[in-house]
């Protein structure tokens, strides 16, 4: 087959581009997923579910080794012009009884140093302890609770079904915490 061929028949049968195909397929898979879903993955599992929301909502993405990963589980960059940055990013799938303390907040806030990011990003299934709370304040850090988490794939434009909104004074459930001079 001469490639002027092989080029049409790519293009008949494949009209959309890869990486539409796969956001797409990403939309459908966690529009299907609950936060309950979230907390009973394999911590690999949800890594690999916020690398791929992370890629949804406009970053580039590379997701660690699980283990000996030296503390981050996500490398994200933004490349838009004026607000591009380097982000790390812990991800901590817990059971919702269980919330995220100072320590892994506190040894993020010294990677993000370490390794000259912008920011870090810790996401959990469950919430944080006012001591990791009081921790990120005005740091380059950002805080994300289970009920960040689903306003998160809310605005990737891929909702959650069947998730339950127990604290509505927060709003949208998100701790974000950002640097401030």
């Amino acid at each position: 087959m001469s490639q002027e061929e092989n080029h049409t028949s790519d293009s008949t049968t494949d009209s959309a581009e890869p990486e539409d195909r796969g956001a797409a397929e990403v939309s459908r898979c966690l529009a299907s997923l609950t936060l309950d879903q979230f907390q009973i993955m394999t911590p690999g599992e949800f890594e690999t579910a916020m690398t791929q929301l992370l890629r949804s909502l406009g970053f580039q993405a590379e997701q660690t080794q699980l283990t000996a990963d030296g503390g981050v589980g996500i490398w994200a960059v933004d490349s838009r012009p004026m607000i591009s940055s380097r982000v790390i990013v812990q991800c901590k799938r817990y059971d919702s009884s269980v919330s995220v303390g100072e320590p892994p907040v506190r040894e993020l806030y010294g990677l993000v140093h370490a390794l000259g990011v912008t920011k870090g990003i810790v996401i959990t299934t469950s919430r944080f302890t006012t001591g990791a709370i009081r921790f990120a304040e005005r740091k380059p850090l950002e805080l994300i609770d289970g009920i960040g988490l689903i306003s998160l794939v809310r605005n990737a434009g891929v909702p959650l079904r069947g998730v339950s909104h127990p604290d509505r004074s927060r709003k949208f459930g998100v701790l974000m915490r950002s640097y401030t001079n």
